[in-house]
């Protein structure tokens, strides 16, 4: 018993046992690092089981405060991040997604400019507000301020609102996954904004288990990065000329 609980603690100790709660923000969860991630940890480190929670970047910051979860890919910045420590992790294309159907459909490649007229679908800017203040600011810079449609409850959210003709919304390229039915999605232009993510975690944690899953997790997007699989291409209907 007693050798038992000795090869326990120096696994503990060595990061090669226990549990590690993560944080996802909202749409994380849909790009493929995610999966990769865990699966490539667990086929090192089987003992160490791995939790997943999704929710936004102020209630990941709140949980990781109250010991909720012991990391996060937030989108940065995060709100009242005092005790915390935050570091880039990727930036994320995005894309514009539109209602099947819609006239300016049947571009595979669009301009900001070119949704001038649109009602735009975007989430509260409190759960996201550097993702969120990206888009607008890329609208301004394009030269219009977008027209403000409905308000969606989630990044996520943005897409069956899509689907239901009620807007269009840039969105990350990891959402062209869902109602692919009801919405196309288009590549954007040099003018496009970027989605950021980062890693949050308690100032001063120097615990071997996360520190063996975030150096797990920055490899897993350096690989697709490298091999440019982390996302099929996104095209609309048919280019014209």
């Amino acid at each position: 018993m007693q050798q038992q609980f000795l090869a326990t603690a120096q696994g503990l100790a060595r990061g090669e046992k226990g549990h590690i709660r993560v944080g996802l923000a909202g749409a994380v969860s849909l790009l493929p690092m995610i999966p990769l991630t865990v699966r490539r940890f667990r086929e090192v480190w089987p003992d160490v089981t791995i939790y997943l929670e999704e929710s936004n970047t102020p209630a990941l910051r709140k949980s990781l405060h109250d010991r909720a979860i012991d990391i996060a890919i937030v989108r940065p910045p995060v709100p009242d991040g005092a005790g915390l420590l935050v570091s880039p992790l990727l930036e994320e294309e995005t894309v514009v997604a539109l209602p099947k159907g819609h006239p300016l459909a049947i571009h595979r490649h669009l301009e900001l400019e070119m949704l001038v007229d649109e009602p735009f679908i975007i989430f509260p800017r409190e759960l996201g507000p550097g993702f969120h203040d990206a888009i607008l600011s890329a609208c301004h810079n394009a030269g219009f301020t977008p027209r403000m449609g409905q308000q969606a409850p989630q990044i996520a959210s943005t897409v069956p609102l899509v689907a239901a003709g009620l807007g269009v919304s840039v969105v990350p390229r990891s959402l062209h996954q869902i109602h692919s039915g009801g919405v196309t999605y288009h590549s954007l232009g040099a003018k496009a904004p970027r989605a950021e993510l980062a890693i949050a975690m308690r100032a001063g944690q120097h615990v071997p288990l996360l520190a063996n899953f975030i150096s797990t997790l920055r490899a897993c997007c350096r690989d697709m990065n490298d091999s440019a699989i982390s996302i099929a291409p996104v095209t609309g209907e048919e280019e014209t000329a």
